[in-house]
């Protein structure tokens, strides 16, 4: 018996057989399966040693509770039940035992391929002998043998009195809720006055007390206002359709239990149901379902709750007023520290003299995608351009009327332009450190691109550094110096990402004149500060921090939309930059540690992604994919010589070294990613050429020539890639 089943198989039966995007949750804290009827989240415990017929078999009971139990409120719930029998703990039973029958004819006859899962599920349990049957089923009350009966089918050999045969009928066809509260009104009073007549009165100091003091484990979802959370009480078909369910089950099914000793009626579990007994009222009080408990604490005991713990959660809305460093504020403190320091302003004027030079150098690579981006262009629009016939005559094709129908004026439909638009994330993270450089200069030639060819394009830094009039106690030793919340919280669904993570915006598109050229040369001379090239007091809120990428990703839930509706951006495209991954530390906090499994999901169109490792930032691109229908490119900039280990690329692969070795770089999509470059870094501030002595060897000028063309081959088949995506 296999004890491993695939959560993700089992997500997408219990969506298909509802027929909706239901949220399906695996938590291995609850002892029962249960549904959400408000939320439409099916909660299931990790179930272990459970074949996958009986785990297919609890999923298709709850399901079914979802599509047609009824559910208005907790109040009119109970209601209900009241209206059933004065000692709510056995009028649970019965209503349980009437309404599961009722759901599960129905969803085997809406889904006639799982009768064979149930059959073998409720087969399982009474071969395990967990509904504790005592020797023959024929010596239990009614309530059980009915149980039975709807659960196993015939097979299970339970006789029926001819009055006991009416109710068996009756439930056979009960088709409503009304109906099933009938039934189960009518079952508790029978079962009472029958096993009253064959009870002695008891003393109404103990037998009242015993009998309206009882609890049901068998106990609604009622916080969330969901069904009974019984799926584990599972039925077969009645008599009159248990022949179909002998013919699909191909004779597994053989109603027989182990016969243990342990399902003993008198036993002290089985008075947990509901002892007999007169109630306040003077009402005498039938015995509950003792197969119903026994199956309840089998099914429960099967939970491994100490599996892995499952936590899902939906990505808040980030708030960005607190979160986002606005250019303006970051060219304020920016130029304070330069002017602070006669030394920093020569290194800035320096900056600004290797600015102009790279722009230089950048303008063919940058007229390249300019073209490519427009060829790509005016080929989507050949290829959507509509030609119709306009039935009048062409004259010049008159001549040819002899030899050709096609005589007629033509008129071509050309489809409407689309607006692009490029967000573009960089990670300002101490690891980047050496790195920044040529990151940034990736960077910089993304926004020439985009000013080329009219795109909007802004540029943000993710870091952890709190910006330095915003608060500086992390650990909330002094309440008066906490950040501002860079997270709108509505509900305890959304993740709690960390507050300390600040977006640097360092260019956006509607910067003209001077300041645009000034916000390019503070990113420029940043990027060369942190190479170590540039003098600059970082003054804390522009300098290095931690890794908050996946964060980071979260925030553009909230950045992308607004970014498309200032443009009125149809093709929206997010280019992250980083030296590899996060850490997603505040998403695994919210649910107690690494050991944990994060879960993220979409409220709208009900996806989720699981995330597997430390980082998520390729599941929250997945996402931001779903949702805001982006295109994500990352590229993940490295001083490796040799090809790294990343996210499932397989760097021993010899298309992967032979990529890595001729052309500096490897693509490799993953998750939400259309495309990810692994790409080594590389030194191109200065042309190779330029270090060159006088009396250099003819093989140091071709070495460093070939150098110089390299670093501009790789730079122009990784852009020319990109361009094909966002175009």
């Amino acid at each position: 018996m296999s004890s491993i089943v695939s959560t993700a198989s089992i997500d997408t039966l219990a969506r298909l057989m509802a027929g909706e995007d239901l949220s399906v949750q695996h938590n291995p804290l609850a002892e029962t399966a249960s549904f959400d009827m408000n939320d439409r989240v099916l909660t299931l415990p990790v179930w272990d040693n459970m074949s996958r017929s009986l785990y297919d078999m609890l999923v298709g009971h709850e399901v079914a509770h979802a599509l047609w139990t009824p559910f208005e409120s907790t109040t009119q719930f109970f209601a209900d039940i009241a209206k059933v029998g004065s000692c709510e703990a056995v009028a649970k039973d019965f209503i349980n035992i009437v309404e599961d029958a009722r759901i599960e004819r129905m969803i085997k006859a809406k889904y006639p391929g799982i009768k064979r899962d149930f059959v073998r599920g409720y087969d399982e349990l009474m071969q395990r002998d967990l509904f504790g049957i005592p020797g023959n089923v024929n010596d239990m009350r009614f309530i059980d043998r009915l149980n039975i009966h709807f659960k196993c089918g015939a097979l299970a050999g339970v006789q029926f009195s001819d009055v006991e045969q009416a109710f068996v009928d009756r439930m056979a066809k009960v088709s409503t809720w009304d109906e099933v509260l009938d039934l189960a009104r009518d079952l508790y009073n029978y079962c009472a006055e029958t096993e009253g007549e064959n009870q002695p009165q008891p003393s109404s100091g103990s037998a009242a007390s015993a009998g309206s003091g009882q609890e049901s484990a068998d106990s609604v979802k009622s916080e969330a206002g969901g069904s009974e959370s019984g799926a584990d009480g599972d039925e077969q078909d009645s008599s009159s359709s248990s022949g179909d369910e002998q013919g699909d089950a191909e004779g597994e099914a053989n109603g027989k239990s182990n016969g243990g000793d342990e399902g003993d009626s008198d036993s002290e579990d089985a008075g947990a149901a509901g002892s007999q007994g007169v109630s306040s009222q003077g009402e005498f009080i039938p015995q509950g379902s003792d197969t119903q408990r026994a199956m309840e604490r089998a099914v429960q005991d099967m939970a491994d709750k100490h599996g892995k713990q499952q936590v899902y959660g939906q990505i808040p809305a980030a708030n960005l007023d607190n979160m986002v460093i606005r250019t303006e504020k970051i060219g304020e403190k920016f130029d304070s520290i330069i002017a602070s320091d006669p030394e920093y302003v020569r290194s800035y004027e320096n900056t600004k003299r290797k600015f102009a030079a790279f722009r230089n150098d950048s303008q063919k690579i940058v007229g390249q995608m300019a073209q490519w981006f427009e060829m790509k262009r005016r080929a989507d629009e050949d290829r959507n351009t509509m030609t119709s016939l306009t039935g009048e005559i062409d004259l010049e094709r008159l001549v040819d009327y002899k030899f050709a129908e096609d005589i007629f004026l033509r008129n071509e439909v050309m489809p409407e332009g689309q607006n692009h638009g490029i967000v573009v994330m960089i990670d300002w993270s101490g690891s980047m450190g050496g790195i920044m450089g040529d990151t940034v200069r990736q960077a910089l030639q993304l926004i020439w691109f985009c000013e080329r060819v009219n795109i909007p394009c802004e540029v943000y830094a993710f870091t952890s550094q709190v910006w330095e009039k915003d608060g500086q106690d992390r650990y909330g030793h002094d309440p008066s110096k906490q950040v501002a919340p860079r997270w709108d919280i509505k509900n305890s669904k959304e993740f709690m990402p960390d507050d300390y993570m600040n977006l640097l915006q360092f260019y956006r598109s509607d910067l003209r004149g001077s300041k645009r050229t000034d916000a390019l040369h503070r990113l420029y001379h940043l990027a060369r500060y942190n190479d170590g090239k540039g003098r600059f007091l970082w003054g804390g809120c522009l300098g290095l921090g931690g890794t908050p990428l996946t964060e980071g990703m979260m925030a553009m839930d909230t950045v992308l939309p607004d970014f498309r509706n200032r443009y009125g951006i149809q093709i929206l495209n997010l280019c992250v930059l980083s030296d590899g991954e996060g850490t997603a530390r505040s998403l695994y906090s919210n649910g107690g540690g690494y050991g944990c499994k994060v879960h993220i999901e979409d409220p709208k169109s009900r996806r989720r992604v699981a995330l597997d490792r430390g980082d998520g930032s390729a599941e929250v691109a997945d996402i931001l994919r779903i949702r805001h229908d982006v295109n994500c490119i990352g590229f993940y900039v490295t001083k490796a010589k040799k090809c790294p280990y990343f996210r499932g690329l397989d760097n021993y692969d010899v298309k992967v070294q032979k990529s890595w070795k001729d052309d500096k770089f490897v693509s490799h999509p993953h998750g939400g990613f259309a495309d990810y470059f692994v790409m080594q870094s590389q030194d191109v501030e200065n042309d190779p050429l330029d270090n060159l002595s006088k009396d250099a060897t003819i093989t140091k000028v071709r070495n460093a020539f070939i150098k110089g063309a390299k670093s501009l081959k790789t730079s122009r088949i990784v852009l020319s890639r990109v361009i094909d995506i966002i175009a």
